[in-house]
């Protein structure tokens, strides 16, 4: 039976960013990976996802959350999985 491990890039609102995270969801509980770098964020946050790419990890989801009044942003949730080798 194929497993797979999974992540989540959370924090991602709108045209920019909101103390963007990486969540890798383990049989241990969550390790958090902050993608914050100021002004280049966005740069950062784009490698990360290409680097997530080359890593083989696959997007499956993407989640928009409205925000809870007409002045807060939605946010992105964007989720990954990778198959996990059984050797």
């Amino acid at each position: 039976m194929q497993k797979w491990e999974y992540c989540k890039l959370t924090g991602v609102k709108g045209d920019g960013y909101s103390y963007p995270k990486l969540i890798f969801f383990t049989t241990e509980g969550e390790r958090r990976e902050n993608l914050s770098a100021g002004s280049q964020e966005r740069t950062t946050v784009a490698a990360r996802i290409a680097q997530l790419g080359n890593d083989g990890w696959d997007m499956c989801e993407s989640i928009v959350t409205s925000g809870s009044s007409p002045t807060i942003d939605p946010y992105h949730s964007i989720y990954f999985k990778r198959p996990v080798n059984s050797n």
